[in-house]
């Protein structure tokens, strides 16, 4: 719409989401009320969505994104680039051979000819090894046999790049369907093939390269304004997935490389105010996106009245964000990915053991259109089905087309469970939970056993406490906690603290922070809360014994207002909560109701696991809490759990601000727990605003999927 706009200026074009879906039906007062709304619309540029009775319109805003503290890439890492033959995959390429040694595989649509062959000699000569290979990228065959011969010539992949276009510009008025769809495949098709491909990785990262055509809509191009649009849409959607890191770079105009790179090209583009982004700048942003915690940045170079027109937004100003201490990466070698990929494999097959035992599954192509209804599992159970169905599938156990699961391959047995305890000590927690709830799976699906009981036998907490124990991530994530708390404490003017815990449940975060807090030799007052009462007696034992730090036990349940459950506002500096802020209904309403017991410039500390596991779905996902969220747009597929991006645009909608994330590892791999510290504004707690405009970095723009 952008693009006609320009094309005919004197058509006045906008772009405008009603919120409705294709086909819904709409009561005769909300359709009166869209009506009324749509008519009220102004004339503009600017892109709004309607969405539960709020206008939202889009906004970018500029972002400092940091140089990477760790390398980016891996030492003689495997790296996949469709569309790496020429323009900015070449340059990738290049990037990659020279700096880390990588191990290459070039997709692209050309025949291998002598171009490519001395693009690999070149490769090879900046210290990498690589071959090429022709595939479409919306050819899900062929493409799916360049990746296994991949894995079986350099190993597990580690990073896969999607670079692939086409243009052919032209005005809409004389623009056939044939080449429309040229432009538009490549990225949104191509898109959604490639990240069905690699559902079942372990990847560092899935970086598109995109355009800020998707925010422009330069007259004549329409096709490839559409087909980019389309590409950052699907990207939000497997990022949603939550498996891995899924970026996208919204590119300007590159000067050096690509389609556009002439003479001519250029005087067109810095006539329309734009500036060429020079390879060296381009791969230096490039490592500073895959670093940082945004999903989507747009790299532009350009005047400020260009920016200005694709809804850059300076940021509303806030208090200078106060001090806390750095954080050491937490040391991961290959061994401990192996560790958790053995985890997840373990428990995928013990999953499908239980399910056929139940009678899924019985042979070889056996399929099933309603799991749900076959394993006789009650109504509120439907959505953890779904999530069991999709660890098998992303496992690649089960196959699902056209609305039916079918199986693969029954004879893959299952890991021997002492043999993976044997090699790898620290799973043996997780590996006997996982085994607990698995062999009460169907009656627990069927009602006949209480999820309760299964993970809390006896009402006992130990077969739960002892995952946290003996856990490196989650204790690693715990000391962040408690380093951060303490500092807060440290740099509090008052003579006493006053540090509350939501949801302090077994108390393995409580613990680490109790120590902490001992050591900063300042009166505190400790308040522990859970909504569980047998965590509330334990607690009561555990903690409130006149120790050096005094525990108070409370019960709170942060879903609900705490005015009404007998708590004043803003009675407390610091609040904390480990892996309890996602088990809500709805995480804004939560992080307000938070916010109300904060005093003003207090600091919330969160840990919380942001990738979907297979393991937290069969063990925490029996639990009917797990599934009660009603805020499914903010949260990832199939889980009632937040990504890094998605916590911090929540906690700013709902007012927050200086929100940072730590947590890393020694390599380049995402941590899949983090945590989030955030504060709340000095002055009086205000209505949540209006959600906020995605982000940039420092020349460039930067949009939050």
């Amino acid at each position: 719409m952008k693009a006609l706009g320009k094309e005919y200026p004197r058509i006045a074009a906008g772009c405008l989401d009603i919120g409705v879906p294709v086909g819904a039906a709409l009561a005769e007062p909300d359709r009166a009320a869209l009506v009324r709304a749509v008519l009220a619309e102004p004339q503009g540029d600017d892109e709004v969505a309607l969405a539960d009775g709020h206008r939202y319109v889009k906004r970018l805003r500029p972002v400092a994104l940091a140089a990477p503290a760790r390398p980016v890439f891996r030492e003689r890492g495997t790296y996949v680039i469709v569309g790496g033959a020429g323009g900015i995959g070449q340059a990738l390429a290049r990037h990659l051979a020279s700096t880390c040694r990588a191990r290459l595989v070039l997709v692209g649509r050309r025949i291998a000819d002598a171009t490519t062959a001395a693009e690999l000699a070149a490769l090879q000569r900046l210290g990498g090894e690589a071959l090429y290979r022709d595939a479409d990228v919306t050819d899900a065959v062929r493409l799916a046999g360049v990746l296994a011969e991949a894995r079986e010539r350099f190993g597990r992949i580690h990073g896969v790049v999607h670079a692939a276009m086409v243009l052919r510009d032209g005005i809409l008025e004389r623009m056939d369907a044939g080449a429309f769809t040229a432009v538009l495949a490549p990225k949104a098709r191509g898109t959604e093939v490639l990240g069905d491909l690699l559902r079942g990785d372990r990847l560092d990262f899935l970086l598109h390269l995109s355009s800020v055509q998707s925010f422009t809509g330069a007259a004549g191009q329409a096709n490839y304004a559409a087909a980019s649009t389309a590409q950052d849409a699907h990207a939000r959607r497997l990022a949603g997935r939550g498996a891995y890191p899924v970026k996208v770079v919204n590119w300007g105009y590159w000067g050096e490389v690509g389609r556009v790179a002439s003479e001519s090209y250029r005087r067109g583009i810095t006539a329309r105010g734009f500036h060429p982004i020079g390879t060296a700048e381009g791969m230096d942003a490039l490592e500073r996106v895959l670093a940082c915690d945004e999903s989507q940045v747009v790299a532009v170079r350009a005047e400020p009245e260009v920016l200005a027109a694709i809804g850059v937004r300076e940021p509303e100003p806030v208090p200078p964000r106060p001090p806390v201490p750095d954080v050491a990466p937490l040391p991961l070698t290959d061994a401990g990915e192996w560790e958790r990929a053995a985890g997840e494999d373990f428990t995928a097959r013990v999953l499908l053991r239980s399910l056929r035992r139940a009678g899924l599954f019985p042979h070889p192509g056996a399929g099933h259109t309603d799991p749900h209804a076959e394993l006789g599992a009650l109504p509120r159970y439907r959505r953890l089905v779904d999530a069991l169905a999709a660890i098998l599938v992303r496992h690649g156990l089960v196959a699902y087309q056209d609305g039916r699961y079918t199986l693969l391959d029954p004879a893959r047995p299952v890991p021997d469970g002492a043999g993976l305890r044997a090699r790898f000590p620290d799973l043996a927690a997780r590996l006997e939970l996982v085994e607990a709830c698995l062999g009460r799976l169907p009656e627990v699906l069927r009602g006949t056993v209480s999820a309760t009981e299964v993970l809390f036998p006896g009402g006992s907490t130990e077969l739960l406490g002892r995952v946290y124990r003996g856990e490196r991530l989650a204790g690693y994530c715990n000391h962040i906690v408690a380093e951060q708390v303490a500092e807060a404490v440290r740099q509090h003017p008052a003579a006493e603290v006053r540090v509350l815990e939501i949801g302090g449940g077994t108390g393995s975060t409580t613990e680490v922070v109790l120590d902490a807090l001992r050591a900063t030799g300042t009166r505190v007052r400790y308040t522990f809360t859970d909504v569980s009462d047998a965590f509330l007696r334990q607690a009561q034992r555990t903690f409130a014994n006149g120790g050096p730090v005094p525990v108070t036990v409370r019960r709170l349940d942060i879903a609900q207002p705490p005015a009404a459950q007998g708590w004043a506002a803003g009675g407390y500096d610091v609040v904390l909560a480990g892996n309890v802020m996602h088990a809500v209904a709805d995480v804004g309403a939560a992080l307000a109701h938070t916010r109300e017991l904060l005093a003003p410039g207090g600091r919330l500390v969160l840990t919380e696991v942001t990738q979907v596991q297979a393991f937290h779905t069969v063990t925490f996902g029996l639990l009917d809490g797990w599934w009660h969220y009603v805020d499914e747009a903010n949260r990832l597929e199939n889980a009632p759990l937040l990504d890094t991006s998605m916590w911090t645009r929540r906690l700013e909608h709902a007012g927050y601000h200086a929100v940072r994330a730590f947590g890393t590892a020694t390599v380049p791999a995402d941590l899949s727990q983090r945590v989030i510290v955030a504060h709340a504004p000095v002055a009086p707690p205000q209505p949540p605003r209006q959600l906020p405009a995605p982000t940039a970095s420092r020349w460039s723009v930067g949009c939050a999927g």
